[in-house]
């Protein structure tokens, strides 16, 4: 009996199947074609996870496509001028309230599709921030976690008894027990 394992669909996974769609390409060595790079390329994105977005920007623009709709399934697919610069940011719900951030969202955008080094660098900073954040959440569920343990195993707040000159020898191994039982 043979068993079929199926990856989970990344990212990068849904960024190139849009892209096939969009140009109506039924392979990825079509994509790869069309985008002048090795086949084997597409496959180590997939695998990565991790798609060059200068590329993906450039093929939006030599293609009139929303990169809105490229990267995250949103908008409108053709390109619309000005309008496509608001449409991701009016999805998502951004309000007069929220200006900054649509600012500031617009600004990142602008830095990503200059395909400089500060492209790749808002990427890095962006993952390895999201990373420290993700890891400092799961460590603080630790923390409340363990926290809860250690409360139900502190020890009892009384004093362990004590053994006085009148106590016989059964006594005496009794309240040795209740003493060694304190301290575990």
């Amino acid at each position: 009996m043979s068993r079929v394992f199926y990856r989970k669909m990344t990212l990068s996974d849904k960024i190139i199947d849009r892209i096939k769609k969009y140009k109506g390409f039924k392979t990825d060595t079509e994509l790869a074609n069309h985008l002048k790079i090795k086949p084997n390329t597409v496959a180590t994105w997939r695998s990565r996870n991790s798609i060059p977005f200068g590329k993906i920007i450039a093929f939006c623009e030599s293609n009139s496509v929303s990169l809105d709709y490229i990267v995250a399934g949103m908008g409108r697919v053709a390109r619309q001028g000005a309008e496509c610069d608001t449409c991701i940011y009016n999805k998502v719900g951004l309000t007069g309230d929220d200006a900054e951030f649509a600012e500031f969202l617009k600004m990142a955008r602008a830095v990503l599709q200059s395909g400089t080094a500060y492209s790749d660098t808002l990427i890095a900073n962006i993952r390895l921030s999201h990373h420290a954040m993700e890891t400092e959440k799961r460590l603080k569920g630790v923390e409340e976690r363990l926290g809860k343990i250690e409360e139900k195993e502190q020890p009892s707040k009384e004093k362990p008894p004590r053994i006085r000159k009148g106590d016989n020898e059964a006594e005496r191994e009794t309240i040795l027990k209740k003493r060694v039982a304190c301290f575990c």
